[in-house]
């Protein structure tokens, strides 16, 4: 069998990642929730990210990229549009190369991903697909919400999924397709598409 030299070399130097039970410590069983994370780009720490393996492209909404102080001229032209499952299409304003960091501390691995820009209605901020997942050299467990990738140094960088996020995402995403949500007495049904923190030393 033919290995490309490039993946062969990744592969002799890359730990050796694996998932144990101490990785379900802590984890409430769930029902298939996705993988929902936060990522740092520029001076935002940006929540709502979902871990999408079946996605070809990685997503930034119009509305987050807005929100960062992000301009339209920053953006280079994309010819094509996206098309989902079902078929439908969606138009791309164009994409942007930003320096993403995952994970926090002595965890934190940062790649540069070209992010199609969309002005669509969506519960997430950003969808990262298999691009950027294959160039982190990431492995996802969904049982336990779990993702880890090989550090610069040997290690390993280890991301718990926000369960929370991922449930209030889940139940957004159900009302973008028109369906009605149960509203708690006393509480508000609506949620927050977009929902950017400035990282701490940036306040």
């Amino acid at each position: 069998m033919l290995i490309d030299e490039g993946l062969h070399s990744f592969v002799e130097r890359s730990p050796d990642i694996v998932f144990s039970a101490k990785d379900f410590e802590g984890v409430v069983p769930h029902d298939d929730d996705p993988m929902v994370i936060t990522l740092q780009i520029l001076n935002w720490n940006i929540k709502r990210v979902l871990i999408d393996t079946g996605s070809s492209a990685d997503i930034l909404t119009y509305e987050a990229f807005d929100r960062m102080g992000l301009s339209e001229e920053q953006l280079q032209p994309f010819q094509g549009t996206l098309s989902g499952f079902t078929g439908e299409r969606v138009h791309v304003r164009g994409y942007i190369t930003l320096k993403s960091i995952f994970g926090a501390g002595k965890q934190a691995k940062v790649i540069k991903i070209r992010y199609l820009v969309v002005n669509a209605p969506n519960s997430y901020n950003i969808v990262i697909g298999r691009p950027s997942f294959n160039q982190l050299g990431a492995l996802l467990s969904t049982k336990s919400l779990v993702m880890k990738y090989p550090l610069d140094d040997g290690g390993v960088g280890t991301i718990k999924g926000d369960r929370k996020i991922a449930r209030e995402c889940y139940l957004a995403s159900l009302k973008l397709r028109g369906r009605t949500i149960p509203r708690k007495e006393g509480k508000s049904d609506s949620v927050n598409m977009v929902d950017l923190d400035p990282r701490e030393e940036y306040q």
